[in-house]
């Protein structure tokens, strides 16, 4: 079983950040049995989430990631995100979380109550 877990522990948080040059102040990792698969990390700035890192290319696993992320920026009042460039932003235009700009996500709302996946599988 796969689990989306965020990441708490502020030493593991350093840790992700040195491994993948980034800054950020929150991210979320793949859990599959016991064994951490791939992980996001990302910040706030402006009102707006920005997605630093995605480390995996697995299209479910990148979805998922992202989408535990945008559900925890919209708990705490945000409602748009930006993918820093280091992005895969063929993915993201292709899980369809960005329109003509390949880095902006103008509503989380709006792609949380869309998702065609999710549609998908409660039929």
């Amino acid at each position: 079983m796969i689990e989306l877990l965020p990441v708490t522990e502020p030493s593991f948080l350093d840790f992700l950040n040195k491994t993948y040059r980034t800054d950020g102040k929150f991210a979320f990792v793949c859990v599959e049995k016991k064994e951490i698969k791939s992980s996001l990390i990302y910040d706030v700035r402006k009102q707006k989430g920005i997605i630093l890192n995605v480390s995996t290319v697995e299209e479910d696993i990148f979805d998922g990631l992202v989408r535990a992320c945008f559900a925890a920026l919209l708990e705490i009042g945000i409602h748009q995100a930006e993918f820093a460039p280091e992005i895969d932003s063929a993915m993201t235009k292709k899980l369809g979380f960005v329109g003509e700009n390949p880095y902006l996500v103008e509503s989380l709302d709006e792609i949380l109550d869309n998702c065609k996946k999710c549609k998908n599988n409660q039929d």
